[in-house]
């Protein structure tokens, strides 16, 4: 069957369409979202281990990292299956945990554009005079509002979780909404915090002058819980612009101002308002530098590092590590080291050089900046760049609790996207040792906070993303250098943690023909063995314990008469079998990784036995590994993969893909043929355009979950969330066919 061709006049206005998409960003988002729920592969057994061996189950930092790590793991992956199994504890979250807990559906559900409303119709405030949340919200109630009063911190952080998915994208329909909320909730500071975060968002880089006026309105309400997030809100929609009224606005409001969130956040606002402005930015930030405010000195580094982001400017890097060295403010020469990752960001190389001797300082203010910024300019160079892994490994067991926190965070960055091939097995030591701090109830709080979000940034995306501040063309992107510095002033605020995924940047190759539709016959291949690049084994399930054998022991027993020795063996055994199950997750993790912690030294001696078995297997399994494959459109490539990539040419045969047996001719060739783009999107010449397509069509999302060995499976219409009729796969419901998901917005019983 010949391929039908469209009437001249279709064509022309489908290619208009499609040109109009790329150029809105549509087109790169849908094609992202889809790669990113096909190939997810995220890990939910190692949230289960981290949450079920926390030593202080009540601990609402803990609670929060699991959920902040949750978020960032299934980033863009519309998969929220861990959520809807823990609704009781997730529950559990009150007041800013439950802010953050909302908020987080929107990194999930990040680039989900058209059924945003609908994924979060269940926490959307409504609007005066409409039904609850919209449309879709009156299900919603059905399933888990009832006639329970919604909670201002579920709502606002609804609302932050708005902004999320649509950031970077100015969605009229967004934004009108989030402004009639900030009006309609003048009142109710944690509904305005949302609102401004989630227009800021929306509206990043627009310069949107009635945005703009609205979120100015609400600073100069002199609130400091609504204010902060106003000023945060101002900066982003003024990103990169350079306004003189704006950065009059701010810089005079900063001054006057009593409240010190305000005053940081104004501070930052100017900072990002002088994105990339170089030369242009040297009087405020040279006004701000001098100032007697500590809090606008600090921003004064921000706006140093933003300014210069990128350009190893020697003048920068002077400045920066002056203040960094002589400032009477930790907080300021933590800022201005942080900043030294901003400007040198592309020559990470040089970086750790730099960052030596501020990494012995005295101050441990200092040295937790050196692992942030180590982190963000470094971030998934364990394997290229090992003087910064060097650099932070001394860290890891640093005297001061704060220290260790940004360490872990920092090699959490280092080791995204490494194998356990890669780096002399970095990133499995690494993933070992975050297993042992996350669980160890010896450890500082804030310290196991830094482990549980650690997990998240190295496994982000469904483990296939990274971080980076420039995309595949090498241009510097504006919200990846935003991303980092929200992230950055966790220190003050933890839902900002969330910003991060801005950062983040699919590592795929997406094949696409002339219609802008994917291709499912084009392959390339990988001539490097798979296990080099593949993904970290996942974690094991723990066997479940038997305690029939305890309790009949116990019923059985004549303790009172015979010394109590079975009640003593009982004891012993029981205590035994508390053991194994708890180290199970961590040691099971850390085998995977290759470092397994020795929980079973004191058992008998089959146990040397079975390693070496093992040990033996894997040498085996190794010496049969192929040292090439075959990677299906679209496919996993990581940024150490690209240049072992390798095109099939016109001629050639290559495997089959999924049931089919025979091998397929190649049909598909890279338009820039110089093998010059090895990943990203690539457009493709059909050499055999008279025959019939094969196209892979936007997965249904509401179906089962894709076979990963096909990874073709599921065609259906868009790219829509999944639904709770497949708990497996866990997305929100995109339309009225099935129930929607419970609320977790219960009562406050944490």
């Amino acid at each position: 069957m010949e391929k039908a061709e469209a009437p001249a006049g279709d064509k022309k206005k489908e290619c208009i369409a499609n040109i109009k998409k790329i150029l809105a960003g549509d087109a790169q988002t849908d094609l992202n979202l889809e790669f990113l729920y096909r190939n997810s592969a995220t890990d939910l057994l190692l949230l289960d281990a981290i949450k079920a061996n926390q030593p202080d189950e009540r601990n609402s930092i803990t609670h929060n990292g699991i959920v902040l790590c949750h978020a960032l793991m299934q980033c863009g992956t519309t998969s929220d299956t861990f959520l809807r199994a823990n609704l009781e504890w997730l529950g559990k979250a009150v007041y800013w945990a439950k802010f953050t807990a909302t908020g987080s559906l929107g990194v999930i559900h990040k680039g989900h554009l058209r059924e945003s409303r609908s994924i979060l119709s269940t926490y959307l405030p409504a609007a005066t005079g409409a039904g609850s949340g919209g449309e879709g919200a009156a299900a919603g109630a059905g399933a888990g509002g009832g006639a329970q009063s919604p909670s201002p911190y579920s709502e606002g952080g609804g609302l932050y979780a708005l902004g999320l998915i649509h950031a970077n994208h100015h969605t009229e329909e967004i934004v009108s909404y989030l402004r009639e909320m900030l009006q309609q909730f003048s009142g109710s500071e944690v509904h305005q915090v949302g609102a401004c975060l989630g227009l800021g968002l929306t509206s990043m880089g627009s310069a949107d002058p009635v945005v703009y006026e609205d979120l100015k309105n609400t600073l100069f309400q002199d609130s400091a819980v609504s204010g902060e997030a106003a000023g945060y809100g101002m900066g982003l929609v003024m990103t990169g612009s350079g306004d003189e009224t704006a950065v009059n606005d701010l810089l005079s409001y900063a001054k006057d101002t009593s409240h010190e969130k305000i005053i940081r956040a104004c501070g930052m606002a100017l900072a990002l308002i002088q994105f990339r402005r170089e030369q242009e930015a040297e009087p405020v930030i040279e006004q701000m530098a001098n100032d007697q405010d500590a809090i606008l000195r600090y921003c004064a580094m921000f706006m140093t590092g933003l300014a210069y982001c990128g350009t190893s400017r020697s003048a920068a890097i002077r400045r920066l590590l002056h203040f960094s060295v002589s400032d009477v403010s930790d907080d300021v020469r933590r800022a201005a080291v942080i900043s030294l990752g901003f400007v040198l960001c592309n020559s990470p190389q040089r970086l750790p050089a730099v960052l030596r001797l501020l990494s012995e300082s005295y101050n441990p203010h200092v040295r937790y900046a050196v692992c942030l910024a180590i982190g963000f300019a470094c971030a998934g160079q364990a394997d290229s760049n090992p003087d910064a892994v060097k650099l932070l490994e001394p860290l890891l067991k640093d005297r001061t609790d704060f220290v260790r926190q940004g360490a872990v965070i920092g090699m959490g960055f280092l080791c995204m996207q490494t194998s356990a091939a890669q780096a002399n097995g970095v990133a499995t030591r690494f993933r070992a040792e975050l297993m042992k701090i996350a669980t160890d109830r010896h450890q500082d709080v804030s310290v196991r906070f830094g482990a549980i979000v650690a997990f998240g940034i190295m496994d982000c995306g469904g483990r296939n993303e990274t971080a980076s501040f420039f995309s595949k063309a090498g241009t510097l992107r504006m919200g990846a250098a935003v991303g980092f510095a929200l992230f950055a002033q966790m220190w003050y605020w933890y839902p900002l943690i969330l910003c991060l995924s801005l950062s983040f940047s699919p590592t795929a190759l997406i094949g696409l023909n002339e219609d802008m539709k994917m291709p499912k016959m084009f392959a390339v291949q990988s001539l490097a063995k798979p296990s080099h690049f593949a993904y970290p084994s996942p974690t094991q399930p723990t066997a479940k314990v038997d305690t029939k054998k305890s309790t009949v022991s116990v019923k059985l027993s004549t303790a009172h008469k015979a010394g109590k020795k079975p009640t003593t063996a009982t004891r012993a055994g029981k205590a035994k079998q508390a053991t194994s199950v708890v180290a199970k997750p961590t040691s099971e993790n850390s085998g995977v990784a290759g470092e397994g912690l020795n929980t079973a030294s004191e058992e008998s001696g089959a146990v040397p036995m079975d390693v070496d078995k093992k040990t033996e297997e894997a040498s085996k399994a190794e010496t049969s590994e192929t040292t090439e494959q075959t990677l299906y459109n679209p496919s996993r490539v990581v940024p150490a993969q690209e240049s072992s990539i390798r095109f099939y040419q016109a001629g050639e045969m290559m495997p089959p893909r999924g049931a089919r047996k025979e091998q397929q001719k190649v049909r598909y060739l890279p338009v820039l043929s110089d093998g010059s783009r090895t990943s990203g999107f690539l457009m493709l010449d059909d050499i055999f355009p008279e025959e019939a397509e094969e196209i892979l069509t936007f997965a249904d999302q509401t179906a089962a979950p894709v076979d990963k060995k096909e990874g073709d499976s599921n065609e259906g219409g868009g790219a829509k969330p999944k639904t709770a009729d497949t708990p497996e796969d866990g997305g929100s419901k995109p339309s009225g066919e099935a129930q929607p998901p419970a609320s977790f917005d219960l009562p406050d019983t944490f």
